[in-house]
């Protein structure tokens, strides 16, 4: 086997975000660099279940115009690409302009105005996640067989990319484990993730709910969760999925080089 799985880092520059950590940005991406990361990935929408209100697009661009420039400078210094997480318009159009290498996009790439930024040179990639619904804390779930609903949500993509003339080839699917699925669906998409591969795909399981659930522990610690995170992460990675999104990277890169 050899490992083909990319690696993002996650950048979480909202407080509310349950993943937020007091280290200074530029450190966090630094370190991350450092240790292999390929895309930083950063945004300021938390989808913490807990918090209830929706960040709105001007308070996220505050949180991200004056640290967006530095970390698409220092990554692109050292061959590193940035990927924007949001689902705003404005948001994005303003990271593209900014210089984002890929738009990762949470409401699954439904607005037709973001299709139109993928014509950008400098955008190599765009990833559209399945949810339920904007919020993505909504306790909305997806019922029935969640394999098939997937699959049929990716054919109706893929018809309508079609119909606006999207270049496939730059697209990424995340399935969106935790939004709008329960734990059990959330392992039942990883077990079946090869009959989704009509993209390259995109995990993002990093200290979820449906990692926490693998814990003796009540309430697990965040190293705990990178942990079980780290485990789950070797298992999608002998499935060859193509891109991780975690939190913490501490050696993840030597098992990928052992793999190759």
């Amino acid at each position: 086997m050899v490992a083909v799985t990319k690696l993002f880092g996650i950048v979480n520059l909202c407080s509310e975000s349950f993943t937020f950590s007091s280290e200074p940005v530029m450190s966090q991406v630094m370190r991350m660099i450092n240790q292999g990361v390929d895309i930083i990935d950063v945004g300021a929408i938390p989808t913490n279940p807990k918090v209830s209100r929706l960040v709105t697009q001007q308070e996220e661009w505050v949180m991200l115009r004056n640290v967006l420039p530095g970390i698409i400078n220092l990554a692109h210094e050292h061959g590193i690409w940035v990927s924007l997480d949001s689902f705003y318009f404005g948001t994005i159009r303003q990271g593209v302009e900014m210089g984002i290498d890929i738009i990762n996009d949470q409401s699954g790439l439904d607005d037709p105005r973001i299709l139109e930024l993928l014509e950008y040179p400098s955008v190599k990639k765009a990833v559209f996640m399945h949810q339920c619904s904007l919020p993505t804390f909504s306790d909305k779930l997806v019922s029935g067989d969640i394999i098939v609903y997937l699959q049929e949500y990716i054919s109706k993509k893929i018809s309508f990319f079609n119909k606006h003339k999207v270049d496939i080839s730059k697209l990424i699917f995340d399935p969106g484990l935790g939004f709008g699925k329960s734990i059990d669906q959330c392992y039942e998409v990883i077990n079946h993730i090869s009959e989704m591969r009509r993209f390259p795909v995109l995990i993002g399981h990093s200290r979820k709910r449906m990692v926490a659930s693998l814990s003796p522990l009540e309430n697990p610690s965040i190293e705990d969760l990178d942990m079980i995170t780290f485990g789950l992460s070797g298992y999608m990675i002998a499935k060859q999925v193509d891109y991780l999104r975690v939190h913490n990277l501490k050696f993840y890169r030597k098992m990928l080089d052992m793999l190759k």
